[in-house]
């Protein structure tokens, strides 16, 4: 069916599409469509055009997670499975550490936790330092970790490790317990880490067992 168009003596038709092509709206006058715009290569080929991908931040937060987890389970310890300390030893061993730094002073206190072993390490214990920020002061399984934000690290329930710590300090003193691998079993297990604040009343003093 064809008719004359609105704005002059243009006629346009009506005819059947047929497979593969476009509107079966033609002008009589000059057989094209009229209005037609050309479409993009992605529509012709049936696809969307590429869109530009934020950053997962989800991912990359995890993945740091993941490496400030790593590095804390890079401990020295190689011991027999019976040199394991006991919540007494721990409770000595985190006490005897504040009254260090009381004694000599926080600077040459935390190069002590870290590097003195055999004074500072008893069995599987050792002293960790934080400041109230998260950042390893002293850490006497892992020097590498000394200057560390660990603000960020969980344990596989969620459970912050560092900050939930500080917390713990900072009402008084006190367990946490959580879950962690064992540096000498390789085997998730429950730990838990004895805290105190530091005698200048910001982060803690901690020693942890495996239970």
């Amino acid at each position: 069916m064809c008719e004359t168009g609105p704005l002059g003596p243009v006629v346009f038709c009506a005819v059947v599409p047929v497979a593969g092509t476009q509107s079966g709206v033609v002008r009589a006058d000059t057989g094209r469509r009229p209005y037609a715009v050309a479409p993009s290569e992605a529509h012709r080929r049936g696809r969307r055009p590429l869109l530009k991908r934020r950053p997962d931040m989800t991912l990359i937060n995890r993945r740091t997670v993941l490496a400030l987890s790593a590095l804390a389970l890079a401990t020295t310890h190689t011991l027999a499975a019976d040199e394991r300390g006991s919540k007494d030893e721990a409770i000595a061993l985190t006490n005897a550490a504040i009254e260090h730094i009381k004694k000599v002073g926080a600077e040459k206190a935390y190069k002590d936790f870290t590097t003195d072993k055999a004074t500072w390490s008893k069995k599987d214990l050792y002293v960790m330092v934080y400041d109230s920020k998260a950042v390893a002061l002293a850490h006497g399984g892992n020097e590498k970790l000394v200057g560390k934000d660990m603000s960020a690290v969980k344990d596989a329930n969620g459970v912050p490790i560092v900050t939930g710590l500080i917390g713990v300090a900072a009402k008084g003193g006190g367990w946490l317990d959580y879950d962690w691998p064992d540096p000498l079993t390789k085997k998730l297990m429950a730990k838990s880490t004895y805290a105190r604040k530091q005698p200048n009343g910001e982060g803690f003093v901690g020693v942890g067992i495996y239970r």
